[in-house]
């Protein structure tokens, strides 16, 4: 990922040190291509990357922890739930669920053979 402190970098030695765009990347371990582009810019302005849309295990449980927590934060700091509590309780959860969805499954399937 290029900062604007690399894109001032590259600039700098571009236009003050004089270097050319090979000696400037492999300086700054970034390709020819990407040092031509960054230089070719009229103005030196942040790079917008997309944000990263990425999911979690625990993003099925964020409402639940939040709630624990928000709870616990009125509690004294000696009651409160630790993360292995937290983290048993999920799980134990989590094998609830897949045992009902393995039951229902059994279920339909048996339904379906009569």
């Amino acid at each position: 990922m290029i900062t604007v402190g690399m894109l001032a970098k590259i600039r700098r030695m571009h236009l003050r040190d004089k270097l050319s765009i090979r000696e400037i990347a492999r300086r700054t371990d970034l390709s020819r291509n990407t040092v031509r582009k960054w230089l070719r810019l009229p103005e030196m302005e942040e790079p917008r990357y997309p944000l990263r849309q990425s999911t979690s295990i625990v993003d099925a449980y964020a409402e639940q922890l939040r709630l624990w927590l928000q709870t616990d934060s009125h509690r004294a700091q000696r009651d409160r739930r630790t993360a292995r509590v937290m983290f048993e309780a999920i799980k134990g959860r989590r094998l609830y669920w897949q045992l009902c969805q393995s039951l229902c499954h059994g279920a339909q399937t048996a339904a379906g053979n009569d």
